[in-house]
């Protein structure tokens, strides 16, 4: 089919559709949630959060490779659950993020270098120091849990994702606890 010179012209003068037309729509920036001082706090809290899970992830399973021993099985099998309960909160705190507008960093150097809670050495572990290991962790992500929950008070989606995940870690913290005694 050959278009003619008039007929181009012709639809070059027709008047764009209204919406083709709108000059007055929003940067995309006018369409994020809350003020930036809010997103800002809500958006560290997040980071920070997300590095302690993925970190806390990755210890579980380095523990879940390497643990030895007689309750060798018990073991492996709980640690495998650990990371495996922790992976969807992962998502979900980098979504968030995402949806404040803000890029979340997974990296693993960044992860290494940002979490709270300590790496376990590549070795042979037996159950009890695995367990004492993962729970002196899963404590220091639940204390930085509750001040990132107070801190993001203004943004109380942030803040109850934020306590979901302070349900999980709080639950497992219970039940590293309870091979304890």
């Amino acid at each position: 089919m050959r278009i003619t010179t008039p007929l181009v012209c012709l639809c070059l003068a027709m008047p764009l559709p209204a919406f083709a037309q709108d000059t007055t729509q929003s940067a995309p920036e006018e369409n994020v949630p809350l003020t930036e001082d809010v997103r800002s706090t809500s958006t560290t809290a997040l980071q920070d959060t997300l590095y302690d899970l993925i970190a806390m992830k990755h210890a579980a399973h380095q523990e879940h490779w390497n643990v030895v021993g007689i309750e060798y099985y018990q073991m492996h099998e709980f640690f495998e659950e650990l990371y495996t309960d922790l992976e969807p909160y992962i998502d979900m705190v980098a979504e968030r993020k995402l949806a404040l507008d803000v890029i979340a960093d997974g990296r693993p150097s960044a992860v290494g270098e940002n979490a709270s809670n300590a790496e376990p050495e590549p070795t042979e572990t037996q159950g009890s120091d695995a367990i004492d290991f993962l729970m002196e962790n899963w404590k220091i992500v639940s204390d930085r849990l509750y001040e990132r929950i107070d801190a993001t008070e203004d943004d109380l989606v942030t803040q109850d994702l934020l306590i979901a995940v302070t349900a999980l870690v709080d639950k497992q913290l219970w039940q590293l606890r309870a091979h304890t005694k």
